[in-house]
């Protein structure tokens, strides 16, 4: 269920890393994303940013992918492609979404994302 209309305005971002063996190899779905504290809910939490790296020719379009907690709930999330390769392919994959659990860890998995306010 998406949870729509919440307020982010003054919250402030934060940058999160990924967890992947490696930028040449393609990540095994769902790619882990480890979200350290501040991260949150508002009025104390932050907006976690990252961005993923995949092979050429590994996903075409980000319609198909998803945000959720480590329990599965999808969480409102802005995916795009940051960058592609020549051949129209994903390279960088950049994702702003709210850390909604807190710290901790969520998912980028298929599936359709959760929309809302970062979108």
């Amino acid at each position: 269920m998406c949870m729509r209309g919440r307020p982010l305005i003054g919250m402030v971002m934060m940058l999160v890393f990924c967890s992947w063996t490696s930028a040449k190899a393609a990540p095994s779905f769902p790619v882990r994303i480890t979200v350290p504290p501040p991260a949150g809910p508002p009025p104390l939490g932050a907006v976690a940013e990252t961005s993923v790296p995949f092979p050429a020719g590994e996903i075409r379009e980000e319609a198909g992918l998803m945000v959720t907690t480590s329990t599965g709930d999808p969480v409102i999330a802005q995916i795009r492609a940051a960058q592609r390769w020549a051949d129209g392919s994903i390279r960088w994959l950049h994702l702003l979404f709210e850390a909604q659990k807190g710290p901790g860890d969520y998912l980028l998995k298929p599936g359709h994302h959760c929309r809302g306010l970062l979108n």
